[in-house]
């Protein structure tokens, strides 16, 4: 037994060496020949938990705490190797254990609570966490994120200032402050403390991280992503990092990219909700049917980890809609509003989604519903405005419609249908004159960049990128093309060709919205944007029979399309309109009064048309198999 005993030792000298494997060897031959020789297995279980096999790990740790069931450190590391295992229940159990032991284990408590919040029981976190000193500096940063999950911003605070008289040189106290003020959306203040921080404690990633934050809440986007990717650079194995990244990526277009940070956030940290639903959230908005089947299993790993997280149960509904599942879809996007009734989002979109499957009168009192719970959001009587006109009753939804527009002048989607409204009660030339059909629909001819000679030349160059452009998709999946293609972001793919024309666009667009005269009684003057707007470019590509279904464009100012390559069977009048733009109809599933005002115009090579964001427009189809590609684009203000 001496020898034994002797062996266990060198073990354990390996093992504080952090040489776990050779640890192993060694205790792998003390058990074999004495199986009761407790503190051998725990150190197999380190050794196995390092080695990349929680299962073994649970098992060696298992053997542990029933031969030693009083000690709470291996209570803590069976708890450990759970939560990496994703088997979360036995994690909170064995960090319960090892509390029960040892009240003021910090770590266990800590751990335990983080899993109580992420499973969607705030009050049990903060049960666990009141039990430890509220000094402490790791205790007071779990607090501050218990109350910031809890929409607290202002006591996350708190309790982070008052740990830092006591700790003035804490990283970790610094770092969970700076998160707290810029969720709080206090960003002058954040400023100040980041300042502050760096001369106590110099540069480090970890502030370079809250930099980069705090610029993209700020709006510097650009300046945010480089910061970040600088972060990533010297901390690679920082999940937030990634995560932040993923969102600073996709605000500055680059959504592949975001995808790929979000991905790498949800491996670094698996047991962590919020991952999970950021790489659902930026799923959800793609169009190939792979990626919102991989959205959907993102939305579902966060409602395993968390039951209760709404935003996600949300997520879900909208990418089974997509997916065409549309009963799954609804019971969704109940469960959302179930969860967090107060969110007006959430009730808006299951009404939508009830208005599409037909179910109009329930539609309307979900839309009511969620106006009573939030009656400064113009979104619930939009909605319901929609809908009343979809149910023939005209007077009350030009009312609701005029109640939505009191709060946002200037949501593109009220004020489209305000119009119709207006059509249907026979209001006609009102409609046309609010809408501005003959005064804001401008029609330019692009002149050709530098380096092509003629629209020709550059229109045959831009055919060939578009065809064969990085982000072309064919029927992308929620959005209005049929029997076609769309790319992504056309700017994507820097060519001659396409960059040449962004620089045009800008130039035309800078003309036109420098020169429009602000009119507050007009829905498209109203609001003249500022110099500082995103510009999503796009373009689409259809073969005979396809088209372009009736839309608008709800989150921008001006809109445009651009015609590079035209079918040989376009049709050359208004009695024969294949292959024009047409404005003004609306979608198929609203009633359309017959003589209200069209505009149809006949496209050509070179020209680009600029439009307001909420007219309707479409495509009709041509018959020919000849290609018709166009560039689209949003003006969105910032």
């Amino acid at each position: 037994m001496s020898d034994l005993r002797a062996q266990l030792q060198q073990a354990g000298q390996l093992a504080q060496a952090g040489r776990l494997g050779e640890a192993a060897e060694i205790c792998e031959s003390i058990v074999a020949t004495d199986p009761e020789m407790a503190e051998a297995y725990l150190i197999l279980g380190l050794g196995s938990a390092q080695a990349g096999d929680p299962d073994k790990a649970v098992r060696y740790l298992g053997d542990y705490v029933e031969r030693r069931p009083a000690d709470p450190n291996g209570w803590y590391n069976l708890g450990v190797v759970h939560q990496q295992g994703r088997r979360w229940e036995a994690a909170a159990e064995a960090f319960r254990q090892a509390l029960d032991r040892a009240p003021r284990m910090i770590p266990a408590a800590i751990n335990l609570a983080a899993m109580e919040q992420a499973r969607g029981r705030p009050e049990a976190a903060l049960e666990v966490l009141a039990r430890q000193p509220a000094e402490n500096a790791q205790v007071a940063r779990a607090l501050a994120r218990h109350w910031s999950g809890q929409g607290q911003a202002t006591r996350a605070v708190e309790a982070l200032e008052k740990a830092l008289e006591s700790h003035p040189r804490e990283p970790g106290l610094h770092d969970g402050l700076l998160e707290a003020l810029i969720f709080a959306g206090e960003l002058d203040r954040a400023r100040t403390v980041l300042a502050r921080a760096r001369e106590l404690l110099g540069n480090s990633p970890r502030l370079d991280l809250r930099q980069g934050q705090l610029l993209l809440a700020g709006g510097e986007l650009r300046t945010a992503v480089e910061i970040l990717e600088g972060v990533l650079e010297q901390a690679p194995g920082d999940p937030e990092a990634w995560s932040l990244a993923a969102a600073a990526r996709s605000r500055v277009g680059r959504q592949a990219d975001a995808i790929a940070a979000a991905r790498e956030a949800c491996r670094l940290a698996p047991s962590i909700p919020r991952y999970h639903f950021n790489l659902a959230a930026l799923l959800s908005k793609r169009t190939d049917k792979a990626d919102l089947q991989a959205g959907l299993a993102a939305a579902e790993a966060c409602l395993a980890l968390n039951p209760g997280h709404a935003p996600a149960a949300h997520c879900r509904g909208l990418i089974q809609a997509k997916l065409d599942d549309p009963d799954v879809a609804t019971e969704s996007l109940r469960q959302a509003v179930a969860l967090a009734p107060e969110n007006p989002t959430f009730g808006v979109d299951l009404g939508d989604h009830l208005t599409r499957l037909g179910a109009l009168e329930h539609a309307a009192e979900v839309y009511r519903e969620a106006a009573a719970r939030s009656p400064e959001d113009p979104r619930p009587p939009r909605q319901l405005g929609i809908n009343l006109i979809k149910s023939g009753s005209h007077e009350d939804a030009l009312e609701s419609l005029d109640e939505a527009l009191r709060h946002a002048p200037v949501d593109q989607r009220a004020i489209a249908h305000r119009a119709v409204a207006l059509q249907h009660l026979g209001r006609h030339d009102e409609a046309e004159r609010y809408l501005g059909f003959k005064s804001h629909i401008r029609r330019t001819q692009v002149v050709p960049p530098r380096g092509f000679a003629d629209i020709g030349t550059l229109n045959a160059a831009l055919a060939e990128d578009i065809a064969s452009h990085s982000l072309l998709r064919w029927e992308p999946v929620g959005l209005a093309a049929r029997n076609g293609a769309l790319t992504e972001e056309l700017l994507a793919d820097e060519t001659p060709a396409i960059m040449g024309f962004g620089r045009r666009l800008r130039e035309i667009i800078e003309q036109l919205r420098t020169t429009c005269q602000a009119d507050p009684q007009d829905p498209f003057l109203q609001a003249i944007p500022g110099p500082d707007y995103e510009l999503n470019v796009w373009a689409t590509l259809v073969h005979g029979g396809g088209n372009i279904d009736t839309h608008i464009h709800e989150e921008s100012w001006l809109s445009g399309a651009y015609y590079v390559e035209l079918p040989s069977d376009l049709g050359r009048d208004e009695a024969d309109p294949a292959g024009w733009i047409e404005f003004g109809r609306p979608h198929t599933d609203v009633p359309f009064a017959p003589d209200s005002y069209l505009e149809l115009i006949r496209p050509e090579p070179g020209l680009l048309l600029l439009f307001p964001s909420y007219l309707f427009h479409r495509t009709i189809p041509h018959r020919s198999e000849d290609r018709r590609i166009s560039i689209s684009f949003d003006l969105v203000p910032t």
